[in-house]
């Protein structure tokens, strides 16, 4: 395989570091464009406001915060350092790059998106991270080429998403990624509240949810669901909510409906779920 372009990222927050970091180990030629020096970046650096910062790089990775996209592409605009050869992707997964691009439009750059659905809260994981996970492209033609021949060099895979669903995604997204830590840390408050000693909660879930995460591996999420609810513990489902309080109580009300509702899809569904639903939703409770 060809090497891919020069490629310039701009900015150097997690995921902007994390993929200069991948690139640079697999023989990529980067460059990073920043505000100020920076020590520890994977490659060399100049100034976001130097045009020879962008000098020789024909791919140029808009690595900012979603709401900075659209006024670093008109900075670049002013620098005069975006032509018709020049490819350039941003990283969010929920703007689109009809929007955000708007300003390169007239370059005649093709313009597009590449978001890593992956989550670097250390941006030296990448290198184990990123290759293997999918990443979300949307844009011009030839941006979407060039999208997908990143992520092949990055051994990732590459789903079309179109324009009109990237808000959507992105959400779907941040239900398995940000809520899941959500919840985590909501399961460690309730255990420390029941009694468990800090130190021991933040840790002791963590092989179920990575039990959990494999048996998603294996299974429709229907069948790879564990619990009160899929048995139709309805005494159980009860307690948990007697032991429950404010937000607590309503967070686990809303995902149990929820997981009524996916239980239903099984093949022999407990004769139950009806009475968990009622429970859930805050009726009263029928005599058993």
């Amino acid at each position: 395989m060809p090497p891919i372009p020069t490629t310039i990222i701009v900015g150097a927050g997690r995921m902007g570091r994390g993929l200069g970091q991948l690139l640079v180990d697999r023989g990529a030629s980067v460059r990073f464009a920043v505000r100020a020096s920076r020590s520890e970046l994977p490659a060399p650096f100049g100034l976001r406001t130097d045009p020879a910062t962008y000098r020789g790089g024909r791919w140029i990775i808009l690595a900012t915060p979603d709401d900075a996209i659209r006024p670093t592409a008109a900075d670049l605009g002013a620098l005069g350092v975006v032509s018709r050869t020049s490819v350039i992707f941003h990283l969010s997964g929920a703007r689109s790059t009809s929007d955000v691009l708007k300003p390169l439009r007239l370059t005649g750059a093709a313009l597009g998106s590449f978001h890593p659905l992956q989550s670097l809260a250390v941006p030296a994981t990448a290198v184990e991270r990123l290759p293997g996970s999918f990443v979300g492209i949307e844009g011009d033609p030839r941006a979407v080429r060039a999208a997908r021949r990143l992520a092949r060099f990055l051994d990732m895979t590459p789903v079309a998403i179109p324009e009109d669903g990237r808000a959507a995604y992105h959400a779907a997204a941040t239900f398995v990624s940000g809520y899941v830590t959500a919840l985590y840390a909501t399961a460690v408050e309730i255990a420390v509240e029941a009694g468990v000693e800090a130190r021991a909660a933040r840790r002791m879930f963590r092989p179920l949810l990575e039990g959990t995460v494999a048996n998603l591996g294996l299974l429709p999420p229907a069948r790879a669901m564990t619990g009160a609810v899929p048995r139709g513990d309805l005494a159980t489902v009860e307690a948990h909510l007697d032991a429950l309080r404010g937000e607590h109580r309503d967070v686990y009300a809303a995902l149990g409906r929820r997981a009524v509702a996916l239980a239903r899809t099984l093949p022999d569904p407990s004769p139950r779920l009806d009475a968990i639903l009622r429970t859930l939703s805050g009726k009263p409770r029928s005599r058993r």
